[in-house]
């Protein structure tokens, strides 16, 4: 399963959520969690129909969806935009982390920091 065709997914994910993102001014939206923006929801929405597209077996658990993360054998754990805060404000160190997690563990990740033009 975490063969080229999945890095290859969740880098497409990452890349096309980021430079999304780079198009638009997030609103921060009231939120009983941390610090929540409409910039967040974007993100969310788009790296989850770019991996179901590819994998609609696999659950997916994003940061921001305010949901326990499931018990399943596999899953995506994705943070639509990790460092809403420096993103809210316009600093360039935010990113999108998107990890496959097998049996609790990570065996696949991508992170993108769009601003910098940097994928790891």
């Amino acid at each position: 399963m975490e063969d080229k065709t999945t890095l290859r997914t969740m880098t497409s994910a990452a890349l096309v959520a980021g430079k999304r993102l780079l198009e638009v001014k997030p609103t921060r939206l009231v939120s009983a969690k941390d610090f929540l923006t409409t910039a967040d929801i974007l993100s969310g929405q788009i790296i989850r129909q770019n991996l179901a597209a590819r994998f609609p077996e696999i659950p997916f658990f994003g940061e921001e969806d305010g949901q326990t993360m499931g018990a399943t054998e596999i899953q995506w754990v994705v943070d639509e935009v990790d460092g809403s805060v420096n993103f809210y404000h316009g600093d360039e160190h935010w990113g999108i982390s998107i990890a496959l997690v097998r049996e609790g563990r990570s065996v696949a990740g991508a992170v993108y920091l769009p601003a910098k033009k940097q994928l790891f």
